[in-house]
């Protein structure tokens, strides 16, 4: 599965400023991903956004590299973090055994599956932690509909088990743990701005284009049919990956 990666980071560019208004989500899978973690060396945060996911009590344990492919991002991040650079998943810039642990989370579903753990496995020392938070097949199944004309553009995210195969091939030990991670909006609008404030609204599909009044009635009537007690839910199925490297 590939994306355009320029088209990536525009949108994470774009979401910068807005980010941490909309990650409650994103800040719980995050603290979830890293409960009774301890992490101390060399620590790379990759996808690490504005950098405000990790909590404080864990960034004194190590010492943290942040590493996102947005600048916008990263120019947020550079008070959170003892460093910064800009790169891709899919090619690290770091040197081959360099890490004594390795965290992401909501950031590697934009990347290709067998290159990025490739690469994981590459910069990662023996010995060294992994912890790993991945949006897998089956998200966000509230935006799509059996009416095509009222469907969202949803990307196809990898499945959990392709992840766990490329890790172990990788050179990884992990457990896998599957949760599904559920936000809850009071509009449509909320909601799809949501997904804009944290810039994943990117989508590698051909988007349906706007259909006018219509089109957009049909969106609502599609999304307030799913609306809960809590309110519209937009639900994430995380795969959570914890291991280390043989």
């Amino acid at each position: 599965m590939s994306y355009d990666k320029s088209a990536v980071a525009q949108a994470f560019d774009s979401a910068a400023s807005t980010y941490a208004c909309h990650s409650q989500l994103q800040t719980r899978v995050a603290r979830h991903l890293l409960l009774g973690a301890n992490l101390t060396g060399r620590v790379l945060d990759l996808g690490c956004g504005p950098g405000t996911q990790i909590d404080s009590a864990l960034k004194t344990q190590g010492q943290w590299i942040g590493l996102d492919l947005s600048h916008a991002m990263l120019q947020q991040a550079r008070p959170n973090k003892a460093y910064v650079v800009q790169g891709d998943a899919e090619s690290l810039p770091l040197q081959s055994q360099s890490l004594d642990a390795l965290v992401s989370s909501m950031a590697l579903q934009w990347c290709d599956v067998e290159r990025s753990c490739s690469e994981l496995g590459r910069v990662v020392s023996s010995g060294g932690r992994l912890y790993l938070a991945v949006v897998v097949q089956g998200s966000l199944s509230e935006l799509q509909s059996s009416d095509c004309q009222s469907g969202f553009s949803v990307n196809r995210f990898a499945p959990a088990k392709a992840w766990l195969s490329q890790l172990t091939q990788a050179g990884f030990e992990v457990n896998l743990e599957s949760r599904a991670e559920t936000a809850h909006f009071d509009s449509v609008k909320t909601l799809l701005n949501s997904l804009r404030g944290v810039g994943a609204n990117h989508s590698q599909q051909r988007s349906p284009g706007l259909r006018g009044k219509t089109w957009w009635r049909e969106v609502q009537a599609h999304l307030e049919a799913q609306r809960c007690e809590h309110g519209l839910p937009l639900t994430y199925q995380i795969a959570y990956f914890r291991g280390l490297k043989l």
